[in-house]
């Protein structure tokens, strides 16, 4: 199974929509800030979140649900705006608080998901306003900032006006017994 919480209106393909807002006709209605989720514990391949856990007031919850409903080698994809980006982040009333790469580690770890990718995005990938010339200027910044993405956000993050987001997928580890 696979399921995208906090799906809004942009539910991804192929997914069992979660989302508190029943105007968004999700398939399950559920507040993500109370656990736990309408979830079996290990019983979903893979989860969407997409521009969802930076409005949670605690997105623990979020992290550690997120890791007791995986199945061992389970896969968990987070798009959130990046810290550096003034506009996305700070500008939206509802943005709780910024999380950065470490945040995320450090807080799966310690539910046992192992960060497996982490990409840079110049605009939000789903942004379909974007005009074509900006969407070129972001695909190529997005080229160089994606070859080495965590040096890349240290040392030339400023220079390019910051990026607007960030995609970071984690893995449930196997539990050794």
């Amino acid at each position: 199974m696979k399921i995208d919480l906090g799906c809004g209106n942009n539910k991804e393909v192929g997914c069992v929509g979660v989302d508190r807002d029943q105007e968004c006709k999700p398939d399950i209605t559920h507040d993500l800030e109370v656990a736990p989720y309408p979830f079996q514990d290990s019983s979903v391949d893979e989860i969407f979140s997409n521009h969802c856990i930076e409005h949670l007031k605690d997105p623990t919850i979020l992290m550690s649900e997120s890791a007791r409903i995986l199945k061992d080698g389970g896969r968990i994809t987070i798009s959130l705006p990046h810290p550096s980006d003034v506009n996305n982040m700070w500008g939206h009333p509802e943005h709780q608080r910024p999380l950065p790469l470490n945040w995320i580690e450090t807080i799966g770890a310690k539910y046992g998901l192992k960060v497996v990718d982490f990409k840079l995005g110049y605009f939000d990938h789903k942004d379909k306003g974007v005009p074509k010339w900006k969407r070129s200027l972001g695909s190529c910044i997005d080229l160089v900032a994606n070859i080495k993405p965590r040096w890349f956000e240290r040392m030339f993050i400023y220079w390019v006006g910051g990026m607007g987001e960030m995609r970071v997928t984690l893995v449930k580890q196997r539990r050794v017994i």
